[in-house]
């Protein structure tokens, strides 16, 4: 059985870490997870793509959605 706090932790991680996917990729905040290292993680992931954008278009950087690398 695993520990307690070991559980907690690794909870606490990923839903900061499904907060960062929601903001970065999607941009759109979960319905159901309404926890406090979720919406923490949201801002994040929102805050990096703001950055990413002005670091996009800042070097004249263009990125199609559809653009495949090979």
């Amino acid at each position: 059985m695993k520990d307690p706090i070991d559980q907690m932790v690794f909870r606490v991680l990923d839903d900061f870490k499904d907060g960062i996917a929601d903001g970065l990729i999607s941009g759109t905040r979960s319905e159901t997870n309404r926890t406090y290292h979720y919406k923490q993680g949201y801002d994040f992931g929102l805050t990096l793509y703001d950055d990413l954008n002005d670091y996009l278009e800042d070097n004249n950087i263009r990125v199609s959605r559809y653009e495949t690398f090979e």
